[in-house]
Formats: C-alpha cells, sequence, structure tokens
C-alpha cells in the first residue's frame, strides 16, 4: 500500500470510498431490523398482555412499541458506540458501549423473567397446582423469546457496527446543503436575468419617449419660429415703415418674399 492511500485497516473513517454510498449489507441490514422488530412486537405482547390485564388494548400496544423500540436502539447504540471506539475518536469512553448492552440485558432479563412467570402462572391456573421443581419453569417458548430477543439485539449491534460512518453523514449533509445552495443560486440568477430584461426593456421606452418629446419640441420650436416671422411680416405690411420693418428683421433673418395667404395685401408703388 503506498503512503498516499489511507489505510482500511486501522479502524478508522479514512477510506474515502465509504461516502460514496452506503454498501448492499445496509440495506440488508435495514430489512432485517424491520423483520425482527416485527417478531419482537409479537413477542413482547405475549408477554405484556397477561401482565396488563387492566390496562386497555392500547395502553398494552404503545407499551410493546415502546419496549422494543428501546431495545433495538440500546444496542443500536451500543454498536455506533463500538465503531466509533474502534475508529480512535477520543471522546469515546471504553466502558460507554458496554453501558448500553448492560441496559440492554437487564430489559431483556426482566421481560424473559415475566415471560417465565406468567407462564408459570397459567400452568397453576390450568392444572390447579404449582410446578413439581420449585425452580423457574422453562418452556420452548421462553426459549423461543429468549433466542428472539438476543437475535434482534444482534442484528441491531452489528448493522450499526458495520454500516456507521458519521464521515458519509458529514458529507450528504454537505451535499445536500450543496444542491439547495445551487437551486437557491438558479433561482435567484433567473430573477436578476428577468429583472435586467425589464430594466432594459424601460431603457429602450425612455430613449423613445426622450426622442419622440425632441422630436415634438422642434416640431413645435419650427411652427413657432415660423409663427413669429410671419407676424413680422404682417406688421412690416401694415406699417410701411422702413425703419421699423429693418427693426423687426434681423440681419440673419431677412423678410420671406412672400406674404402667406390671407395678409393684408402688398403695400402701393
Amino acid at each position: 500500500m503506498s503512503e498516499q492511500e489511507p489505510s482500511r485497516e486501522d479502524g478508522g473513517f479514512a477510506d474515502p470510498t465509504l461516502i460514496a454510498g452506503r454498501p448492499f449489507g445496509a440495506l440488508v441490514y435495514v430489512a432485517g431490523i424491520v423483520v425482527a422488530a416485527v417478531a419482537d412486537i409479537a413477542a413482547f405482547r405475549q408477554v405484556l398482555e397477561p401482565a396488563m390485564l387492566t390496562s386497555s388494548a392500547q395502553t398494552v400496544t404503545m407499551v410493546v412499541y415502546g419496549f422494543v423500540g428501546i431495545a433495538i436502539l440500546l444496542m443500536h447504540f451500543a454498536g455506533v458506540s463500538m465503531r466509533e471506539r474502534q475508529a480512535r475518536r477520543g471522546w469515546i469512553k471504553r466502558i460507554k458501549p458496554w453501558l448500553f448492552v448492560v441496559a440492554w440485558t437487564a430489559l431483556g432479563a426482566t421481560a424473559f423473567y415475566v415471560r417465565v412467570a406468567e407462564q408459570v402462572k397459567t400452568a397453576v391456573e390450568v392444572n390447579h397446582r404449582a410446578p413439581l421443581s420449585g425452580g423457574p419453569h422453562f418452556t420452548p417458548a421462553s426459549f423461543m423469546f429468549l433466542a428472539l430477543y438476543v437475535g434482534t439485539g444482534l442484528v441491531a449491534l452489528a448493522g450499526a457496527y458495520f454500516t456507521h460512518n458519521p464521515e458519509r453523514a458529514a458529507f450528504v449533509r454537505t451535499k445536500w446543503a450543496l444542491i439547495f445552495a445551487s437551486r437557491r443560486f438558479a433561482s435567484s440568477v433567473l430573477r436578476l436575468e428577468i429583472a435586467e430584461g425589464t430594466r432594459g426593456l424601460y431603457e429602450l421606452n425612455q430613449q423613445s419617449a426622450a426622442a419622440v418629446l425632441a422630436l415634438e419640441q422642434a416640431r413645435r420650436h419650427a411652427f413657432g419660429e415660423a409663427l413669429k416671422q410671419h407676424a413680422r411680416l404682417v406688421i412690416a405690411q401694415r406699417s410701411k415703415d422702413p425703419a421699423l420693418t429693418d427693426a423687426l428683421f434681423p440681419p440673419e433673418r431677412p423678410p420671406a418674399p412672400n406674404l402667406p395667404p390671407g395678409g393684408a395685401g402688398a403695400p402701393s408703388s
């Protein structure tokens, strides 16, 4: 193994291929834990229903679900803690994973005791006599319940140990954050392009309006100059005074040779 390649035997999370996706075993783990949980629910219901005769069926169902969920989560946390410990995470104490295992064992032992006690009670009620031996009365059903409980716990422990990878969880969070940020960026770019197009349209409308305004101003200015010139010609025609005529028409603006229609007539010779 070269120095650049991460070690896969040190128990850590250095293998970069782990972030590419969950292994197929993770799907098998999820399917197995679901099937085991369903079986545990049925087994725990047989344990708790005789012990909770005064409780409603809804209450028993909620207690069964809580019991199974706690049992599975305890072994799941134990597997995660063991994996973190194996990866040399400093904040994981050596005893912490075993605390979950001890709690799971105590929970199972309690359920197994209740199971055996209820079987003894049922046997006494049916046969009207106590068992011959004074010790616990174990039956195949009791051992089947114990095997199912232990098997579910081992599946949860092994599945959590082999599929837990906090680096992938961080990678997935980063990936989805990048995806959402890219989508927001694309939406912002689209809104910016729409705003830029609208602004360009407003600028074109403003330029067109300015051009129309300038044209109309030039036309009205020319019309006003024409009216002024016509007024000068009419005044000059009626005054018949060369001095006034010279004063009315500056050198750069000579009088027109012909008066517009409607004038007072040409002066007499």
